[in-house]
This record gives C-alpha cells, structure tokens and sequence, in this order.
C-alpha cells in the first residue's frame, strides 16, 4: 500500500483549528451551558450541547453549536415550544447577544454570541428511539453514542474524511448538495477507524450497499431492507435508531 502519511500528517495540521480558535469556541460553549443550565432548571428541562463541537471533529472557520433543551417527555407540545423560546432568548440575552426565531419541526432561538452562531432547540427527553415525539428527539441518542464510540484519538480522521468531501463538494445533507452529514461522517469513521480505510472501503460499495454498524440485520434480511429504502443509494442504518438510514440524502 502506498505511505499517504506524510501528506495526510501535512493536511491535518491546515484543518485543525488553532489553539486560539478552540479557546473562543470553547469558552463561549462553557459559558452558554453555564447559563442554560440556570434557565432550563426554572423549568425542569436539562441542556446539552450538541455536533462536532462535543467532539472535537470541527474544521476551522466554524463558528457555530448547537444546545438542545431537553424537556419532560410528558410535557405538551404547546409549553415545550413555549418554553424553549423563553429559556433560548433569556440565555442569549444574558450573553449580550442578538437572536432571531427560526422555525424547523419546532420554532427555536438562533442567536449570535461574539461571532458565534447558537441554535437553542428544544426537544423531548425520551428512554429509547421507539418514543421518539419528533427528529430533534433523536439528537442527544447521537450525542451519546459518539462520546462512547468515537475516541478524540479518531478526531483528526473525521476532519480528514469532511475536508475531503468539502473539497469535492459532497459534504452536506442539504438538498442542493445531497451529500453526507457530519454524522454520517462520524460514523463511518467508527466503522473503518480510519480517513484511508473508508475512501478504500468506498471503492467497494454498489447502489444499494447497506453498512449496520451495531449488526441489527441479518445478511438474509439486506434484500427486505433494500425495499424499505427504496432508491436510497447508500444505507447506513443509524445505530441509535434501526428504522432510519442516516445516508438518505445522498445522491
């Protein structure tokens, strides 16, 4: 096999953010969870912070989190936006920022701290993916599973892997890029352990290809599953949640 090191050792030292940069990311983050942590109390809900940040697999020039609210699943759906919205804009008020209110399955507060972008979302605090109320839910199911799957000794790889596909305009799962999410990322990162052993591995999927990293599925089942996710070209069943292809916007 060809020796990549050296260049892979060269790229990852222009992708990883300077130490400067980790400090202002970082100390905004502690300091918004800080104050989050004051708010939600006042009404039973518990914050967490959430993306690439938690895992140390950002790429430089990103200035953005995310902070879920985790509410009471017994809550109505009306208090929890209610809420949300309060405790959002009372948290970034306190951190002298502006915000707006923006509007996905559930209205959020958007706000920006010192350059730093802040989406505030609320979601319910559900036991399993089966009690899932809506897609935010599943959020802090991902959060989780990375702090256990995927090591800071592996960060360099994601970043390797998403500078990768930015480069070649494939990282998103937005409809105009219809490429992989930060998420599919990750894990396909758990999965080969490594930047060179996914583009290796990559050469072998066909349309169709299914990767279940937890083992829900049987090889007998791959043809039932296929049908499932009809005309999804890469299935990469989410190993928080077996009903859901987290490689459903890929082209």
């Amino acid at each position: 096999m060809k020796d990549y090191s050296k260049i892979l050792r060269r790229v990852i030292k222009k992708i990883t953010p300077s130490p400067e940069e980790k400090r202002n990311l970082n100390s905004i983050v502690r300091r918004c969870l800080q104050v989050a942590k004051k708010e939600a109390k006042k009404f039973k809900a518990k914050p967490m912070v959430a993306g690439s940040v938690t895992r140390d697999t950002w790429l430089p020039g990103k200035k953005e989190f995310d902070l879920f609210l985790l509410f009471q699943p017994n809550i109505k759906i009306e208090r929890l936006e209610k809420y949300g919205l309060e405790i959002g804009k009372n948290i970034i008020k306190k951190l002298k920022g502006s915000f707006r209110i923006e509007y996905a399955q559930h209205p959020y507060v958007s706000g920006s701290v010192e350059g730093i972008e802040i989406d505030i979302v609320p979601c319910f605090n559900v036991k399993t993916a089966e009690e899932l109320k809506s897609a935010v839910d599943r959020t802090p199911f991902h959060v989780k599973y990375l702090k256990k799957n995927l090591p800071l000794r592996l960060s360099n790889q994601v970043r390797l892997l998403k500078q990768f596909l930015t480069a070649n305009n494939m990282y998103g799962a937005d409809a105009k890029t219809e490429g992989f999410s930060g998420y599919v990322c990750e894990l396909l990162i758990v999965k080969y352990k490594s930047f060179v052993n996914v583009l290796r591995e990559a050469q072998k999927w066909r349309p169709g290809e299914i990767i279940d990293i937890e083992g829900f599925y049987e090889k007998e089942d791959y043809q039932k599953l296929r049908k499932s996710f009809w005309k999804q070209i890469l299935i990469l069943i989410d190993p928080t949640d077996r009903r859901r292809n987290t490689a459903a916007a890929l082209s």
